[in-house]
């Protein structure tokens, strides 16, 4: 948790410190340009995501399969989206890390690992249960 602060705080220090050093080998307009390109690829990516997870959700679930993983990798690659969309070439990077399917599935692996899945199940008897009704004899009545 202390890690993922600490990345949080210092990521805009390195996306400066990137931006700079881009700046000086490339130029000024081709680093401006980089940042607008990886920005509409990942608003591209965004948009993709969405129809293609609720296609592959659909699949999976016909087939009775659970979808943990395919909802995972969408959700990375939704991720990998975001961060193309934030401008800087750190998070640039981290965003085409993410687009690449074995790294999809390593970080998945990594999380299964780490994760503890608990499950509630509800078991009906079958038998449907009606209102409770109580019967109440004129002899057993009386008014207070």
């Amino acid at each position: 948790m202390r890690a993922i602060l600490m990345l949080m705080l210092m990521t805009p220090l390195i996306e400066i410190a990137t931006f700079i050093r881009v700046g000086e080998l490339i130029g000024l307009w081709p680093t401006l340009l980089g940042v607008v390109v990886s920005a509409v690829v990942g608003i591209l990516v965004i948009q993709s995501q969405g129809l293609a997870l609720a296609t592959q959700l659909r699949a999976a679930m016909s087939r009775g399969e659970v979808p943990a993983q395919t909802v995972a990798d969408a959700m990375m690659v939704f991720v990998a989206g975001v961060l193309l969309v934030v401008p800087g070439y750190f998070t640039d990077v981290l965003g085409l890390l993410l687009l690449i399917p074995p790294v999809r599935t390593l970080l998945y692996n990594h999380m299964k690992a780490r994760t503890t899945v608990v499950a509630s199940v509800h078991t009906s008897s079958g038998r449907q249960e009606g209102p409770r009704v109580i019967e109440l004899d004129d002899d057993n009545y009386r008014e207070r």
